[in-house]
């Protein structure tokens, strides 16, 4: 194992990111980091496009200070959500129906025309849910009316794309990936490049709580190097990808138990197990739909949590399929056990007791954002969000760091809900209590023991991810030490003024290394 310090990065280019459209303050709960009122709540609940586009035209035709914003909200909640959008895909109500569904008058010229300006206003949205983001800047231009909030309740009905969030460029598909005695799961997926064709496919895993826009910048660097496309995915009950209700799921796959305490180092690790399994699923899925594609699949690639699953995945015997190349970036779970002590022991017990509690109103929901964003643990290291970027970043004048949170906050709003919630805070808990340095039995050796000699490891880490009990900087470099010392090859990079997230703040960096070490152990 190559260890190199890299102290010196060419230039590269560095946006700025946008922060998503907001509901307008009237049809929020104040305090709630933007929860939907209860009326908009209750419209979504029923995810049926007629019952939506009834109760819009309704209240467009009431006289009211929020009435049109209301509306059309309640329009827009026709087609966001991913039940809504099913139904509406089938076949969109027709006017007449709509009508209909209103009641009153059926020849009335202000029910009409309250439900044709009801009815145009979620055609209009339907048209924009499929595109990419320039087509989706294309239309804008044309209707700006599609440039304010788009009304949209992840709490009752998840959407399938993104809304008001940013959205790759690139195409976007659903695969069905079944898990065990669960129904197939809806899974979003891209694809950089061509990927059935290319010579090398990288399969990108993101971070924990994120979605694949996460792989876009880098990737697009990585494909014009040549010889190589990229499939990105939402993980389960992420991003945009089918959320699982943990309270049916684990009668059917008792490792979905969002109750079960993790009480030794040897696990049972039910959720991290899981997604070994669904890796593997969604990759025969993927060669279902792209014939020939795993024998082209030259790593796994992800950071943070996408790094540690890239990890599990090398270890023998987890999954028959892996290429013997993986890339990793600030991965998880390569620290010690967070466990102990006073101070140890917060990280697991606050994580445990998020993904276990109630939903309980808006309180979870406040509790999932005070904790991610606001809160410092015992004064002794920054918020959650302030470790995901360096400090120090700063672009044209713009504090970099700042902004990234700014936009991540309202980005998680947009997806936020109860299973979300859920499933984010248990593979924190288990993160947290899994790592790589601990045995999988008493007497045994730890496990990073376990990747194959065959195995090749990029491995990078940045300066600047290095906090009271969760140094990953350290505990990756210790890492690359142990992997040389067991001869295994390939490099780690120690990365000068740099954070957690390197797809972000060195993308085309990142996608040259991986690029380099693809075609030096390909």
């Amino acid at each position: 194992m190559e260890i190199r310090n890299i102290q010196r990065f060419d230039p590269e280019p560095c946006p700025i990111p946008k922060v998503p459209v907001t509901p307008p303050s009237a049809l929020v709960e104040p305090d709630t980091d933007n929860r939907l009122i209860e009326s908009l709540r209750k419209v979504a609940a029923k995810r049926d496009p007629l019952e939506s586009l009834a109760a819009a035209a309704r209240t467009r035709m009431d006289v009211g200070p929020n009435s049109d914003a209301l509306g059309q909200a309640m329009s827009d909640l026709a087609v966001t959500g991913a039940h809504a959008w099913r139904s509406w895909s089938q076949g969109p109500p027709s006017l007449d129906a709509v009508i209909q569904k209103i009641g009153g008058a059926p020849g009335s010229a202000k029910v009409r025309a309250a439900a044709e300006k009801s009815l145009a206003r979620a055609t209009l949205v339907a048209r924009l849910l499929p595109l990419g983001g320039a087509e989706r800047a294309t239309l804008r231009a044309a209707h700006p009316e599609l440039q304010t909030w788009i009304g949209v309740c992840a709490e009752v009905d998840p959407p399938h794309r993104p809304v008001n969030n940013e959205v790759t460029d690139n195409p976007q598909r659903d695969l069905r990936v079944p898990m065990g005695n669960l129904a197939p799961l809806r899974i979003r997926t891209s694809f950089i490049g061509d990927v059935a064709n290319a010579k090398r496919v990288v399969l990108w895993m993101h971070g924990l709580g994120s979605r694949l826009e996460e792989a876009d910048r880098a990737g697009a660097e990585l494909t014009r190097l040549g010889d190589t496309a990229i499939v990105a995915f939402d993980f389960p009950s992420s991003g945009y990808s089918q959320r699982i209700d943990l309270a049916d799921a684990s009668g059917q796959l008792p490792m979905l138990d969002v109750n079960a305490k993790i009480t030794t180092d040897f696990g049972p690790f039910g959720f991290l197990d899981f997604l070994d399994d669904f890796v593997a699923n969604f990759v025969d899925t993927l060669e279902a739909e792209v014939p020939g594609v795993r024998a082209r699949i030259a790593c796994t690639a992800g950071g943070s949590l996408g790094g540690n699953m890239s990890l599990r995945l090398a270890l023998t015997g987890r999954s028959p399929w892996i290429p013997p190349r993986i890339v990793a970036w600030s991965p998880a779970s390569v620290w010690s056990p967070v466990k102990g002590d006073l101070f140890k022991d917060q990280g697991p017990n606050t994580t445990y007791g998020q993904a276990t509690m109630a939903e309980d109103g808006a309180n979870a929901r406040k509790q999932f954002f005070f904790q991610n964003f606001d809160k410092n643990i015992c004064n002794i290291k920054p918020k959650t969000a302030q470790m995901w970027w360096r400090s120090d970043w700063v672009h044209d004048g713009v504090k970099m760091q700042q902004a990234y949170i700014d936009a991540a906050r309202v980005s998680r709003q947009e997806v936020y809900g109860e299973h979300y919630r859920r499933f984010t805070w248990r593979l924190a808990y288990e993160q947290l209590l899994f790592s790589f340095r601990t045995p999988t039995k008493a007497g045994a050796l730890p496990r990073y023991h376990l990747i194959g000699q065959k195995m090749r490891s990029l491995l990078l880490t940045g300066q600047k991810d290095a906090f009271d009990f969760a140094d990953i900087y350290a505990a990756t470099d210790l890492l690359a030490k142990n992997l040389d010392q067991l001869h295994r090859l390939g490099r780690c990079y120690l990365l000068t003024d740099t954070g957690h997230s390197i797809h972000d703040e060195r993308p085309v960096f990142l996608a040259r290394e991986i690029d380099a070490f693809l075609r030096a152990h390909g």
